[in-house]
């Protein structure tokens, strides 16, 4: 910011005039002046000739944030006031949307977009802000389309089906394909036409990615035609036809298959009923819907519906009446919004913020009776960024730092204090419930060395060595009286090699002794009754006696 504070206000008046409406700012260190600059971008924009001139002249790094909560959006390199050289776009979570080359404000060069999950969908060559030249798509971090990008458009290259091991090739745009998308659990089989997906049959399963959800005629791009929404069961809950992508003509059935409401141009009213009970109620116009969803009677949900299912801004409440969720959704899920969440008492359990369908942003968790259990930010559906917890009685146990779920730097308070940085030392890890889960060393986020886990009751259930996190060298179970239930050696997490195994309450005797391989008995080994006498000797294989000639029964 301007030190000089007469300077400050000069350049607010030159510039008062202007309109504020998008109010995402640069940061740019500016060699002519050596001094950090924050203008209103509106202003660079509309002011570009003069004030890029006078100002942004020269090289510099720069930095775009939102007006609503001055979220980082963009950071990169500029010159003469535009993006030019290596660059970031972020989404809102604060992950990659794209890292790479830009040229006057728009992508050029190589690089390599993101989705909210911080997954990889594209690797290539951009022009002027479209994709052109050699890349690559990705779906759940497998190719599945490699070769030449025309225009944003697919057009010369191989699409990969990795769930029939086929390949399709892609010529001047156009060809014949069956793709299939993992992550969404979506398959077309159709044309491409001018390096777009044209005609075909669009296909969705549930998560099993075998049972049906959905069948649909493709065209134009959208949705076009015949279609059928099925349930898990295989009955048919919708069948009509699309009109560019919605629901435009049909009819939906209820679980006996009879006829429940009717679409006619995208207009309708719709009830349904679960043994005689409303459970849905809503009006559809041009194919968007409004409705209302009932749970016993009681009001669970209210908001906008796009084909079947929940899109748009929409409201969720408990059973008895608290607001559970507000804010946006997409395709079904929670997408943008606040949240909270309630005991079985109706006490609060916590409250938070959901973006791109996962917890993101700040959130506090609460014990039983309202003391507070943590407070911090949330990534992607972990624990991420800066954060306290505290024991059932309000006292801080930590404060630090996580990384996508793991402690990362800070302090652990108790009858000790451990410190822990960059994911190396002594870290103690809790449940819901304020119990302690884990007490151990850890080395670089994972554990490595000695610890011991507890129960939810705070019963400790095994004490031993690990490595990467496993349990991997000698260590003990025990059971809930405290009593040792399994003394011996582990790999990679499981009992191998050898191994002592004891009855549960009878005083430390001895139920088996031998050989362990990935969990189970394996190799040479001793079983005994519960009075200690021997039972058995001999091998054991994949968990069961091997009875061959040399075995030895008693």
């Amino acid at each position: 910011m301007f030190n000089n504070v007469r300077a400050r206000y000069i350049l607010q008046f030159i510039f008062s005039h202007l309109s504020d409406k998008k109010k995402v700012y640069i940061i740019n260190y500016n060699k002519a002046l050596f001094e950090k600059l924050e203008i209103d971008l509106d202003f660079v924009k509309k002011t570009s000739g003069k004030y890029r001139k006078s100002r942004l002249k020269g090289k510099g790094i720069g930095k775009e944030y939102t007006l609503e909560d001055d979220t980082l959006v963009f950071e990169g390199d500029y010159y003469n006031g535009k993006k030019n050289g290596f660059g970031r776009e972020l989404y809102l979570n604060g992950t990659a949307k794209f890292e790479g080359q830009y040229k006057n404000d728009r992508r050029d060069g190589f690089g390599k977009e993101y989705n909210t999950d911080n997954k990889l969908i594209f690797e290539g060559n951009f022009v002027e802000g479209l994709k052109n030249g050699y890349g690559k798509s990705y779906d759940d971090d497998k190719v599945i389309f490699e070769g030449e990008y025309f225009g944003d458009k697919r057009w010369n290259g191989k699409i990969y089906n990795h769930k029939t091991g086929m390949i399709y090739d892609i010529v001047k745009g156009n060809g014949n394909v069956i793709e299939y998308y993992e992550s969404k659990k979506i398959e077309f089989n159709g044309e491409y036409n001018i390096g777009k997906k044209d005609k075909g049959k669009i296909k969705e399963y549930f998560e099993d990615g075998k049972t049906l959800l959905f069948e649909g005629e493709f065209k134009d791009g959208e949705l076009n035609g015949h279609c059928i929404h099925y349930d898990f069961r295989g009955k048919i809950k919708f069948e009509g036809e699309y009109l560019k992508g919605k629901r435009w003509n049909g009819i939906g059935y209820n679980d006996q298959g009879e006829q429940e409401y009717e679409l006619i141009n995208g207009n309708g009213e719709i009830k349904q009923y679960f043994r005689d009970k409303l459970k849905f109620e809503g009006v559809c116009k041009d194919g968007i819907c409004y409705g209302k969803e009932y749970d016993n009677n009681k009001l669970v949900f209210e908001g906008e519906y796009l084909n079947g299912r929940k899109q748009g801004k929409g409201k969720e409440y408990t059973i008895d009446g608290k607001l559970k969720y507000e804010g946006e959704y997409y395709d079904g899920e929670k997408w943008k919004g606040k949240a909270w969440n309630y005991y079985a008492n109706g006490e609060l359990e916590y409250e938070g913020e959901y973006l791109y369908g996962k917890l993101n942003g700040n959130y506090i968790y609460y014990y039983r009776g309202g003391v507070k259990k943590f407070e911090g930010n949330y990534l992607n559906g972990k624990r991420h960024g800066k954060m306290k917890e505290y024991n059932k009685k309000g006292k801080l146990v930590f404060e630090g730092e996580i990384l996508n779920g793991i402690k990362w730097n800070g302090k652990s308070y108790g009858d000790k204090v451990y410190e822990v940085k960059e994911g190396t030392g002594i870290i103690r890890n809790y449940y819901n419930n304020g119990e302690i889960e884990f007490e151990g060393e850890y080395i670089n986020g994972e554990r490595n060395g000695k610890g011991k886990e507890y129960n939810y009751n705070g019963k400790l259930k095994f004490e031993g060595e690990y490595l990467k996190g496993k349990r991997n060298g000698f260590g003990k179970e025990f059971y809930i009286n405290g009593e040792v239930d399994y003394e011996g050696f582990y790999i990679d997490g499981e009992k191998s090699g050898k191994g002592k195994e004891y009855f549960f309450n009878n005083k430390g005797k001895l139920k088996f002794e031998g050989e362990y391989l990935k969990g189970k008995r394996h190799g040479f080994g001793k079983e005994y009754n519960y009075k200690g006498d021997l039972i058995f000797e001999g091998q054991y294989q994949n968990g069961e006696k091997f009875l061959d000639a040399n075995f030895i029964w008693r």
